[in-house]
């Protein structure tokens, strides 16, 4: 240690407590030993601390170093003095002479000092050894830490005693004034510049060790260091965040890296100050924040391509969970990682409904193709032959059982069948001015209807149906046009289901029209004649037809527990969007304000009406605010309660999604989004509530998860 060899008292060769007169004798003789180039006999120097190259020069120097009381003092504290004649004498002459001597003087004095308590038999001893040990602990270019600590622990508690007043008598007279405090910081800041320059990389581990003594100036000393590594991790925060949004693809090592730096600072800064210390919540919050985007990062870059980066992204998510001490900052943390861990759960599920993406598109091209076209028993057969091998792809990645597999295939059931009974049905309309004109074309007809509907009937049960489906309506629709064909002699055997024989172009048609409402009276003939077979058949071709009717119109739109094809690629939807559950959720704490700007951005009034969802079904357009940047854009919402069909658009940030609804009461309904097109620009899974001011007119607010401070708001138009 540099302050030690070079120390003024060791240079003049003398002891700290030396008489001044003694002083200018001994430095006398030392210059002319030095004039003379004579070896200069032994003294205080002590080789065991090291060489030393005396000169006049030097020994001047060392002169001046010592004419100040403030000078004395300081140079004292990192020397020797004799302060127990009986123990110490014998130990000064031991380190003057071999160093198997002087390792048995500095047993002596690690005997004294064990006692921890500084008395005045051994208060020398703790001075004396912490020189050793100071100058001991610094070789060349590395620093031994079992030294330092020592050396320090031992030099405080003597400068924290009260025996340190007999100490600065030695090297100062009586004028001279000093704090137990002033020493132990002029003390600490010596130490710390000796580390610096050897080894720079010790510091935070000096500052850990200090934090760990008790003595006077302990507060005020490290308060005036904590500043620094603070600076330093904001430095690394800000650089890390450069590079990160250069380069995506290297977010996981930059997070990794940073943690790894920062945390090491983090601690030292928590040594210091403690938990609970604004300044040390503040700065680990940050850390965390930056360690934890990067992890999103890292998930955004690699999610859509062959590498899984949820290991990597879960990694850094736990990492910056272990940094994370203010509430948002933690919560934050906990969200990120359920949702990453619900991706990760949901990984099977979702390579088998990526691998189903194809036939489940074109299926809904096939749907959409019969939207708008005719209700007929060829359009069914066409239905069914069209989507049945597409059904059966997908029933060959999840399964027969598979609920979602179950919902399409029973969408097509349902949806062949109500053509075939609005085919049926509408053979029979204005029944009474068919028979009376064309009775045996009419019958023909329906009996034609009623082969081709029983042939596509099978055709149909061929399909995998949910249970309370097939065993329910679809079976009674099946029974009721059997007992039809029955009834006028069509034959319901020798079906083939393979067949694919296609009379109409396919299409899609709207409700059933109305139908009669109570049976048919034929004009009586003469009673000796009786009552003519086919006023009988008619009359059970009616009833027969009402019923069917019946079954036809609650299976067209409403077939029990079933779901419609709506609902249907509704949860499609949804899988879709746990895929990217992990979406973007930059942290910004700038939105703090947002509820004042909101309670003043309107001047009209908003009373809340009564009215229900079910009111404000349609197409919405409005312009929504964000309060964090002050930009806006436009909003499309398509509400179908009815059909529990909640949609939502953000045209000019390319980004869609589902609403799903968690609360809905007369003028307030509460929805969660998920976003499924434009993650990169949409922040996922806000919380929606749309406050309906009146028929035409509604009111948008977004929060964040689990958060109640506004981000933004919108005002809808129908």
């Amino acid at each position: 240690m540099d302050i030690i060899k070079n120390n003024p008292y060791r240079i003049i060769g003398t002891l700290v407590g030396t008489s001044t007169r003694d002083e200018h004798t001994k430095t006398k003789k030392l210059k002319m030993y030095i004039g003379a180039q004579q070896e200069v006999p032994e003294d205080f120097s002590f080789p065991i601390i090291g060489s030393l190259n005396r000169n006049i020069e030097n020994v001047e120097d060392a002169i001046s170093k010592l004419n100040l009381n403030n000078d004395r003092v300081n140079a004292s504290l990192f020397w020797f003095y004799n302060g127990n004649a009986i123990t110490d004498e014998p130990m000064f002459d031991a380190l003057k002479a071999s160093k198997e001597e002087a390792k048995e003087a500095i047993d002596v004095w690690i005997k004294l000092a064990a006692a921890e308590e500084v008395t005045k038999r051994n208060a020398s001893a703790f001075q004396n050894l912490s020189t050793y040990y100071l100058n001991s602990a610094f070789k060349k270019s590395t620093i031994s830490k079992n030294n330092l600590e020592k050396g320090i622990t031992l030099k405080l508690k003597f400068l924290d005693s009260d025996f340190i007043n007999d100490f600065i008598k030695l090297s100062s007279d009586e004028t001279y004034k000093v704090s137990k405090e002033g020493l132990q910081i002029y003390f600490l800041t010596q130490v710390y510049n000796e580390i610096e320059k050897v080894d720079a990389t010790l510091v935070d581990w000096y500052l850990e060790c200090i934090s760990k003594i008790n003595f006077t100036a302990k507060q005020n000393y490290l308060n005036n260091f904590v500043s620094k590594p603070i600076e330093v991790v904001k430095n690394l925060i800000e650089e890390n965040k450069i590079v990160r949004k250069q380069s995506p693809s290297k977010a996981y090592v930059l997070g990794n890296s940073l943690y790894t730096t920062g945390s090491e600072k983090i601690i030292t800064i928590q040594n210091i100050l403690g938990k609970s210390n604004i300044q040390f919540t503040s700065i680990s919050d940050k850390l965390s924040d930056e360690i934890l985007q990067c992890g999103i990062v890292y998930f955004k870059k690699f999610r859509d391509t062959d590498t899984d980066p949820s290991a990597k992204a879960m990694d850094l998510f736990k990492k910056a969970k272990k940094l994370a001490v203010g509430s948002i900052a933690i919560q934050r943390c906990q969200e990120n990682t359920e949702n990453l861990q619900e991706w990760i759960d949901e990984k099977p599920e979702r390579d088998k409904h990526n691998r189903i993406s194809a036939d489940l598109t074109a299926l809904i091209e096939i749907f959409d193709r019969f939207e708008n076209n005719s209700e007929t028993i060829g359009n069914a057969r066409i239905l069914v032959n069209l989507c049945k091998p597409l059904l059966n792809n997908i029933k060959n990645i999840l399964g027969a059982t598979d609920e979602f597999y179950l919902k399409l295939s029973t969408r097509v059931a349902s949806q062949a069948q109500s053509y075939i009974i609005e085919e049926v049905n509408n053979a029979q309309d204005n029944f009474e001015y068919k028979i009376a004109v064309d009775r045996y074309g009419t019958l023909n007809k329906i009996k034609t209807a009623l082969r081709a509907g029983w042939e596509v009937t099978n055709l149909i049960g061929t399909l995998d149906m949910e249970y309370d489906y097939k065993t329910g309506r679809f079976s009674q629709n099946k029974n009721a046009l059997k007992n039809l064909c029955n009834q006028l002699d069509v034959s319901t055997t020798g079906y083939n289901s393979s067949s694919t024989s296609s009379p109409a172009r396919p299409s899609y048609a709207s409700s059933p029209s109305s139908r009669p409402t109570s049976t048919y009276s034929a004009p009586r003939q003469p009673e000796s004649e009786g009552i003519p077979d086919w006023v009988k058949v008619v009359g059970v071709i009616i009833f027969f037809i009402i019923v069917a009717n019946m079954c036809g119109s609650a299976s067209k739109n409403d077939y029990g527990n079933s779901t419609p094809y709506d609902a249907a690629i509704d949860t499609s939807a949804v899988i879709v969007d746990t895929a990217a559950a992990i979406a973007d959720t930059t942290y910004d704490n700038s939105i703090q304000n947002a509820e004042i700007i909101d309670s003043t951005a309107v001047s009209y009034d908003e009373t809340q009406s009564n009215l229900k969802l079910e009111d404000i079904d349609g197409v919405w357009y409005g312009t929504g605010q964000q309060f964090d940047d002050n930009s806006s854009w436009n909003i499309k919402l398509n509400i179908n309660s009815y059909n529990n069909i909640y949609e939502i658009e953000y045209p000019d940030l390319e980004c869609k999604g589902n609403l799903i609804l968690i609360n809905n009461e007369p003028g307030n309904i509460v929805f969660k989004e998920k976003i499924y097109t434009g993650l990169n620009n949409c922040v996922n899974n806000l919380r929606a509530e749309l406050f309906i001011i009146n028929s035409n007119k509604i009111k948008i607010n977004y929060y964040y998860n689990g958060s109640n401070e506004l981000n933004a708001t919108g005002y809808l138009t129908k």
